[in-house]
C-alpha cells in the first residue's frame, strides 16, 4: 500500500467512525472563520477532546467528507514514517 493510499484509508476510517460520547467543555472555538486554528497545551489537558467536540459540531453543519482529523501522537504505520 502506498503512502497516499494509506492516508486515504486513515481519513476514510475516521470519517466513518462514530465519535465516543464527550464531556462538553467550556472552551469554544470559532468554526467558520476561514483560518487555521492551533490548539496547544500540556499533555493530557484535553486538547483532543476539544477537537473531537468541534468535529461533532462541524458534522452537524457540513458534510463529513470535508472534515479531516489525523492524530500523529499515536504511532503511525511504518510506511508513513519514512
Amino acid at each position: 500500500m502506498t503512502k497516499k493510499e494509506l492516508l486515504k484509508t486513515l481519513i476514510r476510517d475516521f470519517q466513518l467512525r462514530t465519535l465516543p460520547p464527550l464531556k462538553p467543555r467550556e472552551l469554544t472555538l470559532p468554526l467558520h472563520i476561514n483560518k487555521i486554528i492551533t490548539l496547544t497545551g500540556v499533555r493530557r489537558s484535553g486538547k483532543s477532546s476539544i477537537l473531537l467536540n468541534v468535529i461533532e459540531q462541524l458534522r452537524q453543519t457540513m458534510p463529513t467528507e470535508q472534515i479531516v482529523y489525523l492524530n500523529f501522537e499515536r504511532r503511525a504505520p511504518r510506511s508513513i514514517q519514512r
